[in-house]
């Protein structure tokens, strides 16, 4: 739980009968990702053969980010949210893009722009200004446990990196402590 002096944010808890959906923490997500230089760095990032994306990188990064904070990972799922305001404004992302944008931007990014650096920094970073601790999860018992820790925004750049890989890419984002 973060409190609200390290976020400066001011939670109200009120009940009432709406419906849960995934989205409801999108803007904490948003309010998350505006307080690092994220933005900023996928701004001034270049990709080979995209001089002049009309979707910036930015936001097709958030936009994947917007998706995997739902649960949601596959490409498919973007054109859901390209009419949902409440997505792009919590977000932070002036144009949603669809599908075949986010998938093609993605797998040209793919070790060339320098995002997986960009995006290790930047989860530190987070990790670090929210003074979030980071706790193991124990994997295993007896001789074959393990603790292991999830590299946060890691699990972006291993899921779109890597679209075609089999098995468990999402796993493929925690090393041993």
């Amino acid at each position: 739980m973060y409190s609200s002096e390290v976020l400066n944010l001011k939670f109200t808890n009120e009940y009432t009968d709406p419906d849960l959906t995934p989205s409801g923490g999108l803007p904490l997500v948003g309010y998350l990702l505006d307080k690092g230089s994220l933005k900023k760095r996928m701004d001034i990032s270049r990709i080979s053969g995209v001089p002049n994306p009309a979707i910036s990188h930015r936001d097709v990064i958030f936009s994947y980010i917007g998706l995997l904070c739902q649960g949601k990972n596959d490409f498919g799922h973007m054109e859901n949210e390209r009419g949902d305001i409440v997505f792009s404004n919590a977000m932070g992302i002036d144009q949603i893009p669809s599908s075949p944008t986010m998938r093609q931007r993605l797998d040209k990014a793919v070790g060339t722009a320098g995002w997986e650096d960009i995006l290790l920094q930047e989860s530190a970073r987070l990790i670090k200004t929210v003074k979030s601790p980071l706790t193991p999860i124990i994997l295993g018992t007896g001789e074959k446990q393990r603790n292991i820790c999830p590299r946060m925004l890691m699990f972006l750049y291993l899921t779109m990196a890597r679209p075609k890989r089999r098995g468990f890419p999402h796993l493929q984002g925690l090393r041993r402590v």
